[in-house]
């Protein structure tokens, strides 16, 4: 699928699809376009559905601490599947994750080592996504497969490939079109811009902030009073 695509589900809903649009596909001269919509959709939906780009490989872990830096091409870490040993990247023990209290439980958490495999691993990514934490700490570099969440390509034009699977692709045009209604310009609609926002996040499956904040359910703590 060509964003192209999507640019014309988008302007065909925004009753925009006559030659000098009011929201432009892209723009040669720096200003704002639906290029910079797809843009900002992408980074969305890869923040809140890391699985969009997922990608297995083996790395391999710094010597001599627990402390290991995100790949550089990362987002975000999803699992370390096992260790790896030999030329042929042979699979070998798993590797758990678990939370960093649970790593931290052992007295001797920060002073046990191994040259041979890892056995647990943690991401505080709230503490600082860009890098994970593994035990015992290796005293040489250890290789392990792992699920990275990859950084996506930036979009440039129209005619590029949509830079995430296909199922992703109706997320991206809400997002697009809540971007469009939510601008402060003459054409901005809040209320819409808002509904095609609550169409993106459902179409992810997350739950807004709002739905779990203020509950309002039958028989519920917020229910309607008479």
């Amino acid at each position: 699928m060509l964003c192209s695509d999507i640019f014309r589900t988008v302007s065909g809903m925004l009753d925009d699809e006559q030659v000098n649009r009011r929201w432009p596909w892209s723009s040669g001269d720096g200003s704002w376009s639906l290029i910079d919509a797809m843009n900002a959709a992408v980074r969305e939906i890869v923040m809140q559905r890391p699985d969009a780009t997922a990608e297995s490989r083996v790395i391999t872990l710094d010597a001599n601490t627990m402390r290991q830096p995100l790949p550089a091409d990362a987002t975000a870490m999803i699992d370390i599947v096992a260790n790896v040993s030999g030329e042929e990247n042979t699979l070998g023990r798993p590797v758990f994750k678990v939370e960093m209290d649970a790593m931290r439980a052992s007295l001797s958490w920060a002073s046990e080592t191994t040259d041979s495999r890892i056995q647990k691993w943690a991401y505080p990514k709230l503490d600082n996504r860009n890098e994970f934490w593994v035990f015992p700490t290796p005293t040489v570099p250890l290789n392990v497969l792992v699920t990275i969440s990859k950084r996506p390509p930036t979009v440039s034009a129209p005619s590029d490939v949509f830079p995430l699977a296909d199922e992703y692709a109706n997320a991206a045009a809400y997002f697009i079109l809540a971007d469009c209604m939510l601008g402060d310009h003459g054409e901005s609609n809040p209320s819409k811009g808002s509904l095609y926002m609550a169409m993106f996040a459902n179409t992810l499956g997350i739950k807004l902030s709002a739905d779990i904040q203020f509950p309002v359910s039958k028989g519920g703590a917020n229910a309607a009073r008479a």
